[in-house]
């Protein structure tokens, strides 16, 4: 009896933590989106774009940047390693990292020729994230300094984007 409430407990508790982070997702994207300019509730009407050559570039530079760093992470991975300052290892997360990471490039593609205002959005918050989560594990001292390279590249690429659909606002 007392694992078969402790589960429901769990289960409940998982719930609302799930609810909690929704919530906090949505308050973000409307700040977000107010500070861009756009309405929040823009992106419940099924008006899709496509986005112009010069809009793009960024996301389309994005994918390759993806591309190349999956295909390595797959195949070469010590040598990826070793550019940048790591050690060389023999396990097998790295390549899954890298398996994990190639097909990102094509949604990367498939936003930058199909993606509306609010999806570019959010490539702009999830490669923020990732650069901001890198800078941390640097500070942490969880990682070595040269990882800051790949967030530069990731936060360089996200403001790039926020540049050009600032352009556009």
């Amino acid at each position: 009896m007392y694992y078969y409430t402790t589960f429901w407990i769990c289960i409940a508790e998982s719930k609302r933590i799930f609810t909690l982070f929704v919530h906090f997702i949505v308050y973000l994207r409307k700040k977000a989106l107010h500070l861009l300019g756009t309405s929040f509730y823009s992106f419940t009407k099924r008006t899709t774009f496509m986005m112009n050559p010069q809009r793009h570039t960024s996301l389309l530079v994005q994918a390759v940047y993806v591309i190349l760093t999956g295909l390595q992470l797959i195949f070469v991975p010590n040598m990826l390693l070793g550019m940048f300052g790591f050690d060389a290892t023999s396990e097998i997360w790295i390549k899954a990292l890298g398996v994990v990471v190639l097909p990102l490039s094509a949604v990367y593609y498939a936003i930058s020729k199909q993606g509306n205002r609010e999806v570019v959005f959010s490539t702009i918050i999830s490669r923020g994230f990732v650069g901001i989560g890198f800078v941390l594990l640097v500070l942490s001292g969880q990682a070595q300094t040269s990882l800051i390279l790949f967030a530069g590249i990731d936060i360089a690429t996200a403001v790039w984007t926020w540049l050009e659909l600032k352009k556009r606002a």
